[in-house]
């Protein structure tokens, strides 16, 4: 009798593919499989639905169904293998599908007898539990911009004063600016690789009772960094962490001076280019942390990073080479080390999903 039923059911098969390429469609040959289904003929109607899967590639809706129906049999053969199998063929067939409780098909499927409807309930989810925990993955491979606010952290580790009448310097940061692309390329399972280049701006200044003196920074940004992600239990943010390594390139140094005078003279403002006393490759430690979402194929995120400098930012024989502003203007430098705290939000394309999508229950 199975022989004779499978023969036949092969015949039938045969018979509405031909139909199908003769423009009667794939809605005949699924709702045969349909029929099936409904009547509790599982294994023909599972062979009936891989015939059309091979006969309407080409209608997205249709294989959506397709695919669909064919998890709610793997679900009721208790086979949660296969159902994770057909629900990733159906969003790598349309990755904006919406798997919806209300459908007459989720609502209408029996209770199974062990824990392959609780696995089921929570891939597909249900009117109680909602849309389920099947999450659409942020991509294999993105690109897209970063930028932020710089705050300077500064680092004095010497005293040097030139009138002693003018006290001692107290430095202050000045609030600057970054901005760059990114990539990352997903190597394992929620591990990245990031590359990112860009600007950052920002400056600080030195003062004490005679004297004013303020130096502006841009540097080309280089820098390479791990991105370590994590999927929390029914969160749509998902949080991360970010260690790596920096490199900035300086290419101005702007500084300028101003003093109140010493009683004989009066000092008008002095500019300089100060980009041959300073280290022009700054190495830096990277880490951070930060949140990502996703809205269609776009990756939202703000994150927080600190970049430690490994290097000072002054260099060690450089303090008594401008000559100009250390016999007229009293200032010496002091050695210096710049860290950077930065707050930043991204946005990011994906150019590239993984060959299978990723589930995060």
């Amino acid at each position: 009798m199975c022989r004779f039923l499978t023969l036949l059911l092969f015949c039938c098969v045969f018979d509405n593919m031909a139909r199908a390429q003769d423009g009667t469609g794939c809605e005949t040959l699924y709702q045969e499989a349909l029929r099936l289904y409904n009547e509790a003929v599982l294994d023909l109607a599972d062979r009936s639905l891989d015939s059309v899967s091979q006969v309407c590639l080409n209608d997205r809706d249709q294989m959506a169904r397709v695919l669909f129906l064919r998890a709610l049999i793997a679900a009721r053969v208790d086979s949660v293998a296969a159902m994770r199998r057909d629900v990733e063929l159906l969003f790598r067939n349309d990755r904006n599908y919406f798997l919806k409780p209300y459908d007459p098909l989720l609502i209408e499927f029996p209770q199974p007898r062990d824990a392959v409807f609780t696995t089921y309930q929570q891939l597909f989810g249900s009117r109680e539990a909602g849309p389920g925990l099947l999450r659409k993955d942020h991509g294999r491979f993105r690109a897209g911009f970063l930028g932020g606010v710089v705050t300077p952290q500064l680092e004095v580790t010497t005293d040097r004063t030139v009138f002693a009448e003018d006290g001692p310097f107290s430095l202050d940061a000045t609030v600057g600016w970054n901005a760059g692309a990114i990539v990352e390329y997903e190597v394992f399972p929620n591990w990245a690789i990031r590359a990112g280049g860009g600007i950052t701006r920002f400056g600080y200044e030195a003062t004490n009772k005679a004297l004013q003196y303020t130096e502006d920074l841009q540097f080309y940004d280089l820098n390479m960094s791990v991105r370590k992600s994590f999927w929390l239990k029914r969160a749509s943010w998902v949080p991360y962490l970010v260690a790596g390594a920096g490199l900035g390139i300086l290419q101005t140094a702007d500084a300028n001076v101003d003093r109140s005078g010493d009683g004989v003279r009066l000092l008008g403002s002095l500019n300089l280019d100060r980009t041959k006393e300073r280290t022009q490759l700054q190495y830096r430690g990277i880490g951070g942390v930060g949140v990502a979402y996703k809205v269609g194929h776009t990756v939202l995120s703000v994150e927080g990073r600190y970049e430690y400098a490994f290097v000072d930012h002054t260099l060690d024989e450089a303090p008594y080479t401008e000559s100009e502003m250390l016999v007229r203007y009293y200032y010496v430098d002091n050695d210096l080390r710049i860290s950077n705290v930065t707050v930043a939000l991204g946005i990011q394309y994906i150019i590239r999903y993984h060959r299978r999508n990723r589930f995060y229950p």
